[in-house]
């Protein structure tokens, strides 16, 4: 449709437009962004050269939607493909998660450790690969990287427990204030 309107339009004009294949190809090559829109300048008529950037803008603008069209109707079909699989796919990882999320007694400290505690085990590490470390030293790691987070979560306790003091306080004035009064 849009090379037969080009051609129609401008098949006298601009050589891209002289024959069907010519028209095609120049709507293909506009659709993916090959266009110039100086070559309507070219043509000397002030509305058919503002016609030729409309033209151009909506075939671009249609194939974009055409093309956001056909990868929508992708994804929903994938989806709808997966949809009926997704409990057994979901299970299954889990069961193939549990192996090598499996605690181990020598090495569990070493291999469940977060991200921000990683700073505690690190000096451990040289004498885990050289070694078999014990059952006693990664309870012993494991137990220093708990204390971090007790100790992290006292203090968010603490700070916040004294900053409530005067909200307290002035609570404890009203109430008292309000006994008075009756």
């Amino acid at each position: 449709m849009f090379a037969i309107v080009g051609g129609v339009n401008f098949i006298f004009y601009l050589k891209a437009y002289h024959g069907v294949f010519e028209s095609i190809l120049t709507v293909l090559d506009a659709s993916i962004g090959n266009y110039h829109f100086e070559e309507f300048d070219s043509l000397g008529d002030e509305y058919l050269a503002a016609f030729g950037k409309g033209y151009i803008m909506v075939i671009v603008i249609t194939f974009n939607v055409l093309v956001l069209n056909l990868m929508i109707a992708i994804l929903s079909n994938t989806y709808q493909l997966f949809d009926k699989k997704s409990t057994g796919l979901f299970l299954s990882k889990i069961l193939t998660s549990r192996d090598e999320m499996a605690f181990d007694e020598n090495y569990g400290a070493f291999l469940l450790t977060m991200t921000p505690v990683n700073c505690i085990v690190l000096p451990f590490v040289p004498y885990a690969i050289m070694t078999k470390p014990s059952v006693q030293l990664n309870r012993i790691i494991m137990v220093l990287q708990y204390s971090v987070f007790i100790v992290i979560c006292y203090i968010v306790f603490a700070v916040g427990s004294v900053c409530m003091i005067p909200f307290a306080y002035l609570k404890c004035v009203q109430t008292k204030f309000g006994k008075i009064g009756k």
